[in-house]
């Protein structure tokens, strides 16, 4: 790999960032609603959520390792806390879901952009590993609508080596989707083959 940070590294960072920024949004409504914080590694509700710049903390020697170890982290702390916030009381399912419709609506894609546009907003902003996992891949492109399966989940063992559910994962995704695609006159659809569209409503 080389030494140098190139428009992938900052792209994927990027995305490594927003779902920091997530999981710093769930610790905040932990704190507001009062619930009893699991003790887990990385996780400090006092601290803030914004990683540092790239350039500032990335391994040169070694920048597709780096990146890889921070997208282990930031699953393992996304999976563990919802996991454990939800075996406590398993009601607070709805609020996580609002506050994941809520994170959509903060990044929410553009009224007016086309189903292409805001299939790479999707891909610009969720995390789905390394860019060498190509997880995403269109199965058909019209005029007006966009269909993607997921080759793989490479979430499903971070929500396994926490004890939770994988399904939740896929539950709150499809909520910020949802809150990401608000006001944009586009939607999002699934099937029980796994495969994903969107199309203009």
């Amino acid at each position: 790999m080389s030494a140098f940070l190139g428009p992938i590294h900052h792209w994927l960072y990027h995305k490594i960032q927003l779902q920091e920024e997530l999981v710093g949004d769930i610790l905040d409504l932990a704190v507001r609603s009062g619930w009893v914080l699991p003790s887990i590694e990385g996780l400090d509700p006092t601290a803030p959520s914004t990683l540092p710049p790239l350039e500032s903390s990335v391994d040169l020697d070694n920048i597709h390792g780096w990146l890889q170890d921070q997208i282990t982290l930031s699953e393992t702390r996304y999976a563990r806390l919802v996991t454990e916030l939800l075996k406590a009381d398993p009601a607070r399912r709805s609020a996580l879901e609002e506050l994941a419709c809520s994170f959509g609506k903060r990044h929410a894609v553009p009224a007016g952009t086309s189903v292409e546009g805001a299939y790479q907003v999707f891909q610009d902003s969720l995390l789905d590993g390394m860019p060498c996992d190509r997880v995403n891949q269109i199965t058909e492109q019209g005029e007006h609508s966009l269909s993607w399966r997921r080759a793989q989940c490479l979430h499903s063992v971070f929500w396994d080596q926490a004890g939770g559910d994988a399904g939740v994962y896929d539950v709150l995704r499809e909520h910020i989707i949802a809150g990401m695609l608000a006001g944009s006159g586009l939607e999002f659809q699934t099937s029980e083959d796994g495969i994903f569209t969107l199309r203009e409503g």
